[in-house]
Order: C-alpha cells, then structure tokens, then sequence
C-alpha cells in the first residue's frame, strides 16, 4: 500500500486558519473587558440624606482651672517641701525662701512708723495747746467787751444829766468798738486756727497711713517668702533647675498647679471636617481602655496646621490614673441636622472643594466641575455641580478620556 506524502501548501493554510481565529479570539476577549469595564464606570444618582458618621480626633487633658506658681519675691531657696505629681491643698507651702535685705527694710519700715505716731501724738498735744491759748485770748477780749459795755451804758447815762461832756462818750463809745472788734478778730483766728490744724492732722495722718502701708507691703513680701499653693490640685509642673540655695526672681513664674476635677478633653479634627462639628455634638474618649462619654463645647474658628481646635465637656468622671497632658483619642459622632445631596463615594475624590467629575448628559459622556463638602468612607456631600437623577461614572475623567480614545 502506498503512503500519501504531506501537503505542504496545506500545512501552512492550516497554521494560518489557526493563528487568525487566535487573534480574533484575543480581540474579542479585550473588546469584552472594555466593555465590562465601562460597564463598571457607572455609580449611582445622588439622593438626599443626612450625614452621619464618626469623626476621629486626637488630643489631650487640659485642666480649666490652673494656677501658676510664682515668686512674688526675690531670694534664695531654703527649702523646697513638695514636686510635680504631689497633691496639694490650697496654701500649703512648696518653697520657702530666705531674703535678709527684705526683712531689715520691714523693720526700718516699723520704726518709721513709730516715729511717724510719735509725731501724730506731739502735733496733737501742740494743736490742743495752741487752740486752747486762742479760747483763753478770745475769753479776755469778750470780758474787755463786757466792761467796755458798762462804761458807755453809764457814760450815756451821765451824759443824758449833762455831767460829762459829749466828748468823753464818744471816748468810751470808741473803746467799745474796739474791744468788739478784738473779740471777733479773736473768733476768727479761732476758725482760722482750727482750719489749719485740721489741714496739719490730715497731712500727718497720711504720712502716718503711708508709713502702715509701706510696712504692711513689706510684711507681705515677707509672707511671700513662703511660695504656697493657690488652689486645690496636683502640682504638674516645677522647674527642673531648682534646687536649695538658688536664686529666685522677683515675678517669675516657677510652676503649675493643676486642679484634676476641672479636667476636659482638647481635641484637635482635620480642618476639612470641621464644617460638620457642631456644639453638644456626642463624643467618646477612650482614655486607658476606658470609654468615658462627652460632648462638644467650643470650636475654634481659626485653623492651624490644616486642624481645628475644640473643646470637650467630660460627662463622666475619670478614672483616678488620669492626669493632665495625657494623650487621648476621641470619636466624635455626627448627623447633620438638614438634608444634602450625597452621591456613593467615587475612587479619584478624596477631598473636599473643587473635583471634576463625568457626567452622563442624554447619551452624551461630559466632564464637569462639581463642589464637595464632607468627603466620608461610602458617601460624599454635593454642594453644587449635580442635580438629582443625574448619572455619574465612577472613573475620573483623566482614565475616562484614556478608555474612550482607544
């Protein structure tokens, strides 16, 4: 039997018969991932709805009420009685300082203050003396008065008998008027004496008064030797530097004391969340393993390292381990109060302002610019750009152009 030999020609038709269905079927596997692809690029059509979310924040205790440590006086350290972490009751010593300069002058100040009542008490036995000479005086020249006022009422009485002469009434009549005028020459210098010495013990008496200041302000000073505690608290801050026989300025600040029941939460949210917090908005803190609940009381309005500042009432009471500086974070639980338009969060936005956006408009595909607010895990807020319907395709704009050209 004879064996029929290959056909080249037919070979080679076959190989190529082969090599063209397996392009084809590359082609058309490609052309269906595109198309399943774009099939992909359709989201959903905003709908109204509330936001709500959480919101994390991190920060720290604060206390509200603080109380720094100062010296009210220069000197040197005697002692130093407590340090950071002790607790302390208001006015119980920390530092005690020494200052001998001070205490001399607070005694140069008491004997001034004696001399000042010992001339208070000489001007008041002189005052007494002067004025009672002045009654005296003016006690003669009233009695001068009195008999000048017989002699011209008798005087008269002669005349009227033609016994003396009309000169010598006159004469007496003169010598009454005189002795009258002394008298209310005599009262006025009485007024006038105990207007002066009135003026004398007014300025006396203050030098006196400025005397007992100026000693009390030193025993003040004096007092303020012992640095003490000014309110309830744990002291929770000392300079590291201090130490016996240092210096201490007049007016420096050397300390904080901290009251741990007036403990609150500071917290610090990404500026572009900032627009959703509202006041007594509900917060959890996780301190230490503890969940302790709160809720929002100030909102700063200012931005710092692109974060906002707020403040947090502790609804519940710490744990006894919570200090002040401690580090916290926080989950802030928010749903809006009105209605937005929110849309299912697209892959390329993750911000929140200008984004751009494809739109699909009739059987058209078009870029646009849109606003977004709140920018969360599954959703995002529109402010303007969209209306309610519209579709949007889940793909930025950039790879939309690229899938379209090819």
């Amino acid at each position: 039997m004879r064996i029929p030999k290959d056909n080249p020609t037919n070979y080679w038709k076959l190989s190529l018969a082969c090599f063209i269905i397996f392009i084809v079927l590359i082609a058309l596997y490609f052309l269906n991932q595109k198309a399943d692809a774009k099939a992909n690029f359709f989201a959903s059509t905003p709908e109204l709805g509330r936001i709500t979310t959480s919101i994390n924040a991190y920060g720290s205790l604060q206390p509200k009420s603080r109380y720094s440590i100062l010296g009210f006086v220069g000197g040197n350290i005697q002692s130093i009685s407590l340090r950071p972490g002790d607790k302390v009751l208001k006015n119980d010593p920390i530092i005690t300082l020494m200052n001998p300069k001070l205490i001399r002058e607070a005694e140069q100040a008491q004997l001034s203050l004696l001399g000042e009542h010992a001339v208070l008490e000489k001007l008041r036995a002189m005052q007494k003396m002067d004025l009672s000479r002045q009654k005296a005086q003016l006690q003669l020249t009233e009695y001068d008065l009195t008999i000048a006022l017989s002699r011209m009422l008798a005087k008269r009485k002669l005349a009227q008998q033609n016994i003396i002469s009309v000169i010598d009434l006159q004469e007496i009549e003169l010598q009454y008027d005189k002795a009258n005028l002394l008298v209310k020459l005599e009262k006025e210098a009485i007024t006038t004496l105990v207007a002066t010495q009135a003026a004398e013990l007014k300025s006396q008496q203050f030098h006196l008064q400025r005397a007992e200041k100026q000693l009390e302000l030193l025993q003040k000073d004096i007092e303020n030797l012992v640095i003490r505690a000014g309110i309830n608290g744990v002291i929770v801050k000392l300079d590291s530097e201090l130490e016996e026989g240092l210096t201490i300025d007049e007016g420096k600040s050397i300390g904080q004391i901290a009251d741990p029941q007036s403990l609150y939460a500071l917290l610090r949210v990404q500026a572009s969340q900032a627009s959703l917090l509202a006041l007594q908005q509900s917060v959890d803190i996780s301190l230490k393993g503890k969940l302790i609940k709160g809720a929002i009381e100030r909102i700063s309005p200012n931005v710092e390292n692109s974060t906002v500042e707020i403040e947090v009432r502790l609804n519940e009471t710490l744990p006894d381990n919570a200090m002040t500086n401690m580090a916290i974070t926080a989950s802030i639980h928010i749903e809006s109060a009105q209605e937005s338009m929110l849309l299912a969060k697209l892959p390329h936005i993750n911000y929140s302002g200008a984004n751009s956006v494809v739109v699909k408009s009739g059987q058209q595909y078009v870029t646009r610019k849109i606003i977004v607010g709140w920018v969360g895990e599954d959703q995002i807020e529109i402010i303007d750009g969209l209306s309610m319907n519209e579709k949007v395709l889940s793909v930025s704009p950039d790879k939309w152009e690229e899938s379209a050209s090819e």
